[in-house]
């Protein structure tokens, strides 16, 4: 048993006790201190000599490195942006023609994906974005100074010049004071709006809260000094190293925490159920209608700084596009609804049959609950 001082100084430096399993008979002998407990890949005690068990551990001791991927980035500055209207209408159009409202969804999804990412490809320019090594705190004043900095020490160490070493240290003290000043301006800049900033850029105070939001995370992210990802998995008695050995593992983990669905008729649900049932004479749902005006509206608000999905469509894309894009996203809308139960829906809280429900989330019991109790469900 370790000294009662020693276990509570240990959270606070940041130490994590890694052998958690008894090592001789019920006792705890062996102690493995660690700030990093995402390098250790494995741990286990093994038989030893005496009654003493060895501890077992395999960790990666290889220092990993974040380095930034070379991407495409679209330029929409320089984007061709008549020639976008005009080929979003024809794509509009032949969708229109080809298709029907009780066409196969499948097929007009990938016709509107297809010629829209084709039509982004052809008229807007797409930069390659490299490593950024620099800091982006330090401003060009301050960088001239650093050259000039480096240039009177080069200097001294030829020369050994005394004035040239004083001017080159007083240089190297205003340099650091700099580089401080600008670092903590910059880190300030994330938690508070800059409102220079934003009218420079011509964004609005609640646009410039998201840019900042933003640079604070990805921020955030290069402070990053480990690459920990999901470690291996031991399932069954055997370790898992693979990608997709691990994803797979995790699936079958996941899918393992539902039962089994369970319909229940209208009396059981009601009675299994704290709801208030709804009276007989309670309005009813008959359709529900999709108009392109609603759908052009829902684009028009979309936020064009949002990351695109895995789709691969930007959201201001779709925004600068509504007028014309909105015809086709409302004829693929309308065969999701019609084949859904959600055209089926009889009264404002829940439909008469509840077996036909696709939108009540399901919990660990086989209860199914309204969609007010869980995490809604998605129709595409």
């Amino acid at each position: 048993m370790a000294y009662p001082g020693y276990q509570g100084q240990q959270p606070d430096l940041g130490l994590d006790q890694l052998v958690t399993f008894p090592t001789r008979g019920e006792n705890t002998l062996d102690l493995f201190l660690t700030n990093h407990p995402s390098f250790v890949l494995r741990i286990e005690s093994l038989p030893g000599v005496s009654d003493h068990d060895i501890v077992y551990m395999e960790f990666d001791i290889n220092p990993a490195r974040q380095r930034q991927t070379r991407r495409q980035v679209p330029q929409y500055s320089k984007a061709d942006w008549p020639a976008l209207h005009s080929a979003a209408a024809e794509l509009s159009d032949s969708i229109l023609s080809a298709h029907s409202e009780d066409g196969n969804t499948e097929q007009i999804w990938q016709a509107f994906k297809g010629g829209l990412l084709t039509m982004s490809q052809l008229h807007i320019p797409q930069k390659t974005l490299g490593r950024k090594n620099n800091k982006p705190w330090v401003d060009p004043p301050t960088l001239r100074l650093i050259r000039r900095r480096n240039r009177l020490y080069k200097r001294w160490k030829k020369t050994g010049n005394t004035d040239t070493r004083d001017k080159m240290r007083d240089l190297k003290h205003q340099v650091q004071r700099r580089l401080r000043r600008a670092y903590w301006l910059y880190t300030e800049g994330m938690f508070t709006n800059n409102s220079s900033e934003d009218n420079t850029h011509g964004v609005n105070s609640h646009e410039g809260r998201a840019a900042n939001t933003k640079k604070l995370w990805s921020y955030i992210k290069s402070q990053r000094t480990e690459a920990a990802n999901v470690a291996p998995l031991k399932v069954n008695g055997k370790l898992l190293t693979d990608a997709k050995d691990r994803a797979e593992a995790l699936n079958q983990q996941f899918q393992s925490a539902f039962s089994q669905k369970v319909t229940f008729s209208d009396e059981e649900f009601w009675d299994r159920t704290s709801l208030i049932k709804p009276p007989l004479d309670a309005p009813t749902c008959s359709s529900v209608s999709i108009s392109v005006a609603g759908v052009q509206n829902l684009l028009q608000k979309l936020n064009p700084k949002k990351a695109p999905g895995p789709d691969g469509i930007s959201p201001k894309l779709l925004k600068e596009l509504a007028v014309e894009l909105s015809p086709a996203l409302s004829l693929l809308t309308i065969p999701l609804v019609q084949t859904s139960a959600l055209s089926s829906l009889q009264s404002p809280c829940i439909q008469n049959r509840v077996q036909k429900t696709v939108f009540l989330p399901q919990d660990d019991r086989g209860l199914e609950q309204p969609s007010s109790l869980g995490r809604p469900q998605s129709n595409s």
